[in-house]
């Protein structure tokens, strides 16, 4: 719970504030999550999820009071990481395929591709020192959880 709030803190996520008359406050809870990775140490993860079902389209949809950045469970939130995404992608001669739309590829003498499903981006590239910098650059801008190598999970089978 500490990390997530140092996140907030650090990227300004929320204030402290008294709503004004009137205004609908999305309420929220934590969870707690216990992500046990393959061959390593459990890790204790928290988050807190704002309750975006209480939001009523025409009347707090678009614009939802105290938050500065999207938090998870707001209906609007995944188009708004979507976009942000998209936008960083771009402005590193990224673009999507045409034929997926969730492939992002950057052509070139380093050719790269960057695989996204949901808020998780696999990268795709014959050169290490390109994927070093393009990790640097990303967590100069966002903040992210590195999760190192793939790896496999189920065998496909024919």
């Amino acid at each position: 719970m500490e990390q997530e709030m140092a996140s907030w803190r650090s990227t300004c996520t929320y204030i402290d504030a008294v709503p004004p008359p009137g205004v609908n406050v999305v309420d929220g809870r934590w969870l707690f999550k216990v992500k046990r990775p393959l061959g390593e140490l459990p890790m204790f993860k928290a988050r807190y999820e704002a309750q975006g079902f209480s939001q009523r389209e025409g009347v707090d949809f678009f614009q939802t009071w105290l938050l500065r950045h999207l938090v998870y469970g707001l209906r609007q939130a995944p188009r708004e990481w979507h976009d942000t995404l998209h936008a960083t992608l771009a402005d590193l001669w990224f673009f999507p395929c045409s034929v997926d739309p969730s492939l992002f590829i950057r052509a070139g003498q380093t050719p790269f591709y960057i695989l996204i499903y949901v808020d998780d981006l696999v990268f795709a590239t014959a050169y290490r020192d390109a994927l070093a910098s393009l990790k640097a650059e990303l967590l100069r801008r966002h903040t992210y959880t590195d999760l190192r190598e793939l790896r496999p999970g189920l065998p496909l089978t024919g």
